[in-house]
């Protein structure tokens, strides 16, 4: 079931608990499905403990705040995905893991004390699983700056003046095209 479908469900009076089959969560009550990527990835696989936003789950649910509170409640295998940055095998850890909460990578995360018993389960970096496509492309965009700057501003041969200004330009230009390589290698 989508969003949209259980938002008019629950407008007709219909109980979360006629639509869903609530287990115990930690100390409350949550739904979790199925983790289930790619075309319907985009149905309700969990909703987060209901009770901290007061709502009980054998009530109908009719006042739109109260409604706009369980949608913000429900979570999709795609918000999983999104929320790891693609990593749809960390999503799905992350599914695993959660028992009341937010889904949060952060979270999840505090869990690896130590960077490589996260590299040796997942096979990349941890500090790679933060930085997004859209992270990226913008260090790409900086490069492509730093390079255009190099090619067209004047050197005046001054350590303090553009020269040395150009000089860092230069680095920064290498420094992101390694990372940008090293990270498409992976």
């Amino acid at each position: 079931m989508t969003r949209d479908e259980l938002r008019k469900e629950l407008k007709t009076g219909v109980k979360l608990e006629d639509i869903f089959e609530f287990t115990e969560g930690q100390d409350c009550l949550i739904y979790k499905g199925k983790f289930l990527p790619g075309i319907i990835g985009d149905d309700i696989c969990y909703i987060s403990d209901l009770s901290l936003v007061d709502i009980q789950v054998n009530k109908s649910i009719v006042k739109s705040y109260e409604i706009d509170s369980v949608m913000g409640r429900c979570y999709t295998t795609n918000d999983f995905i999104k929320e790891c940055n693609g990593h749809e095998n960390i999503a799905e850890d992350l599914f695993n893991y959660v028992d009341w909460q937010t889904p949060d990578i952060n979270d999840f995360m505090e869990g690896y004390d130590d960077k490589e018993q996260f590299f040796k389960e997942y096979r990349f970096p941890m500090d790679d699983l933060f930085v997004t496509e859209e992270m990226k492309d913008l260090l790409s965009r900086v490069a492509d700056l730093a390079a255009q700057a190099s090619d067209e501003v004047y050197d005046d041969d001054d350590d303090n003046g553009t020269y040395g200004i150009l000089s860092l330009c230069d680095q920064l230009y290498e420094k992101i095209n390694r990372y940008l390589e090293r990270d498409s290698d992976d």
